[in-house]
This record gives C-alpha cells, structure tokens and sequence, in this order.
C-alpha cells in the first residue's frame, strides 16, 4: 500500500490561486497542480531533527494505535503500540542511512530482524516520491484536488486522491491527505468509510510535533541477535 500511501502535493498561492480541482485528468489543471509543488518546494528544507506522534483509528469497529516517529537528516524511527497484541508491546522499525541497514523488532524480544538498504534508485520518502511522481508521468493518473488548508494551527496541504481497483481492498476509493509545508511529513490521513470494505473510517492524525535531537533514537539496541534478511 505504500505506493498511494506515500503520495505527497504540496501548494501555493501562485497564478492567482490557492487551490486546484482536477477533472477527468484535465492537462492545464495538472499543470497547475505539478507548478504549485515544484515552486513551494524549489527551496524546501525540513528541520534536521524532529519527532512527531499519530493517532490512527479504524473509526467504528477498532482500538486505537499509537504511534512515535523520530527524523534525523536521512534516518528515520517508528515506534508503533498495539494494545492487546504482543502484550502491548513496541514494535520498532529503524531506517539507518549512515549504516546502510533497516532494523525491525519488538520491544523486549532478543532477536531482531536487519535488512540491507537497497541502493535501487527508488526514493525513500514521501517528497521524493511525489516528485518523482510528476517527473515520470503518473501524477495525474490519482490526483483530484489540491488545497491549501491547516490542520492543528501547521500550515498544510489538502490533497484528495482517487484510485480505482486499489492494491488491498480490490474496490474504488477515495483518500485526503493534509501535508505540513514546514516537515514534508502528512499531519493528517482520512480513507472515506464508503471506500473501506467493512464500512468503517479509516483516519490517523498528528497531535505532536517536537523539534530536538533525536539521533540517539536511530542507533539499534547492542544487546540483540540481529537476523539478516534480503
């Protein structure tokens, strides 16, 4: 699910407007869309360092998760909780860019999981894959509607998505995403509950932001038997 999950557009006031609604691929309306990106992030530079905490819920039929992620230059941590499943425990993914490895485990396991960083080309983040994205064509081929809007007092992006026959669900459907002009990183991700096969929302959200130095977070834990993986 990454591939949608990962789609980022980013506006600006530029040509006299704010916002843009695409239809039925309309070439001048992508065109603005593709302009609006490029010109906000001729110059974009997120914070080196920063930690940020989601909320995410399957509205009407889940527990609520938690999650902490921390950034720092390349190198990235999630730390998800799961109540009820592995006694609530954290499972911990680290991107590791200066080691060139990716790290996955549970919080007080004695094994983990290490898997060499693929140098394949593909891009890493959200920003460069929405970039990429209006480099080689497929832009147009999900975007609906991009809007300047804020979510929890960060200016943000409002973009709407649609894809048909979705990799998963195997059904039409339809995603918002609110992404912070200032840490390229989405503050908030609804999916509509008449996209959703059990008929319940899907939503998570950004309720803090934090700016530090986190580069102790991306160091993997010396005590653990760490099993490599392709």
């Amino acid at each position: 699910m990454r591939k949608i999950f990962n789609f980022i557009l980013i506006g600006l006031m530029i040509f006299g407007f704010s916002s843009c609604s695409i239809n039925d691929n309309d070439e001048l309306s992508v065109k603005q869309g593709e302009l609006l990106i490029k010109e906000t992030f001729k110059d974009f530079k997120a914070p080196k360092s920063f930690m940020y905490r989601t909320a995410t819920s399957f509205v009407g039929n889940s527990i609520p998760t938690e999650s902490v992620s921390f950034v720092d230059g390349e190198n990235r941590r999630t730390d998800i909780q799961l109540p009820g499943l592995y006694d609530s425990a954290k499972i911990i993914s680290i991107y590791n860019a200066d080691k060139g490895f990716k790290y996955r485990y549970t919080e007080n396991d004695s094994e983990g999981d290490k898997i060499k960083i693929s140098n394949d080309g593909n891009s890493t983040n959200e920003l460069e894959y929405l970039l990429e994205s209006i480099e080689n064509g497929s832009f147009k081929d999900y975007i609906k509607m991009v809007k300047l809007d804020e979510v929890n007092g960060e200016e943000a992006i409002l973009i709407e998505t649609y894809e048909k026959n979705f990799i998963g669900l195997k059904k039409d459907i339809t995603m918002k995403k609110w992404i912070s002009t200032k840490y390229g990183i989405p503050l908030k991700f609804e999916i509509d509950k008449e996209s959703m096969p059990d008929g319940n929302a899907y939503k998570f959200e950004v309720t803090e932001i934090k700016e530090g130095d986190y580069s102790d977070k991306m160091i993997p834990p010396k005590n653990m038997k760490w099993i490599e993986k392709k």
